[in-house]
């Protein structure tokens, strides 16, 4: 799966920023463009779904492009690159918990993918939500994480070392 980032110089004309804006480094463009609420490149968003689908599976989420990145200490094992995935994508759904705005989102995916139901109206009745209620927090749930991951990806999060966006696009 190849994931297409978007061309910074279009987004900076789209936009409309002022123009010392443009001259900033293209990293800086797009984690501006995701603050400003600009849509992710939807290969990036089915990618973290994907992942957060085969968390239960490392043989599944071995396959997935976000696997190829080296989250939090650039292991060269494999298994530890895999590890470090699940843990951060984990994490991410776990910080949603800390928000009111977010918390309803947070179960919704986390009956979905960490500790999944057999069903999703099931996940939707552990998650204490109408079954449409579940679907549109499960959509922004996912939407959410990509954000989160995709700011992370982008190092304008404070982690202590923020993944290459370059190598997911591959």
């Amino acid at each position: 799966m190849n994931i297409d980032l978007p061309p910074v110089s279009h987004k900076m004309v789209q936009t409309g920023r002022p123009r010392a804006l443009s001259r900033q480094p293209a990293h800086l463009e797009l984690a501006w463009a995701s603050h400003a609420g600009e849509p992710l490149p939807g290969g990036f968003v089915r990618a973290v779904k994907a992942a957060l689908r085969d968390l239960q599976r490392l043989d599944q989420l071995a396959r997935n492009p976000l696997a190829r990145c080296a989250i939090s200490s650039g292991s060269a094992s494999r298994s530890n690159q895999l590890h470090e995935l699940e843990l951060t994508l984990t994490a991410l759904v776990f910080e949603l918990a800390r928000s009111s705005r977010t918390e309803a989102q947070h179960r919704a995916l986390r009956f979905t993918y960490l500790e999944p139901a057999p069903t999703q109206l099931l996940a939707a009745e552990r998650a204490q939500l109408s079954f449409g209620s579940y679907r549109r927090h499960l959509t922004a749930g996912v939407n959410e994480v990509s954000r989160r991951l995709w700011l992370r990806l982008l190092g304008s999060r404070d982690t202590s070392a923020p993944m290459d966006p370059a190598v997911v696009a591959q």
